[in-house]
């Protein structure tokens, strides 16, 4: 059952980015293509943050979209150098590199009550850390530590699936780069 909720976070992560893809790539303002996939995930995120729980599928929903937003965000980087199906390879690659992001932030141990308080470095590998320490001074299990946690695992997650992206498409870049300087006129 978990490996299926993983796969279905998985392919929305994907669709979603590849649509964000297509969308971001047809606006011919360059502000508001930047500016999308940004707005995007913090009206998600925010949605998510003050409905509470939610419903299990909407949260999953909301975990795809966010990522899909971090994941489009840097494609600025690959403009001019990549276009067409190589610009959707390059997100594809990105979304299943981020992969490893998912299974993190999804697969943890349920906290048991008296426990100590929840991590964000389990939940983000790469950033969680800086954000204990800044929640940290919070007493745990107070409504401003849980809405500080909120708010930083969503940030954090789409600050972690923007940071694998922005690298792949540098990747991307530099190689395709290389290929057009190479290649005969």
């Amino acid at each position: 059952m978990g490996f299926l909720i993983l796969l279905l976070i998985a392919s929305s992560t994907i669709a979603f980015a590849l649509l964000l893809g297509c969308l971001t790539g047809r606006v011919a303002d360059r502000r508001l293509r930047l500016a999308l996939p940004p707005v995007l995930a913090l009206i998600i995120a925010g949605m998510a943050i003050t409905s509470g729980a939610g419903t299990p599928l909407a949260v999953l929903l909301a975990i795809g979209i966010v990522a899909a937003a971090g994941i489009v965000t840097p494609l600025p980087l690959i403009d001019g150098v990549v276009s067409g199906r190589l610009r959707m390879f390059a997100v594809l690659c990105s979304s299943i590199a981020s992969a490893p992001f998912l299974i993190a932030l999804l697969v943890n141990p349920e906290q048991l009550p008296g426990g100590p308080a929840p991590l964000l470095a389990d939940r983000l590998p790469i950033i969680g850390g800086i954000f204990d320490g800044v929640i940290g001074a919070l007493p745990p299990g107070t409504p401003a530590f849980d809405l500080a946690f909120s708010i930083f695992l969503w940030v954090g997650l789409y600050l972690e699936y923007m940071l694998v992206a922005a690298v792949v498409y540098l990747l991307l870049r530099t190689v395709a780069s290389r290929h057009l300087d190479r290649r005969p006129e």
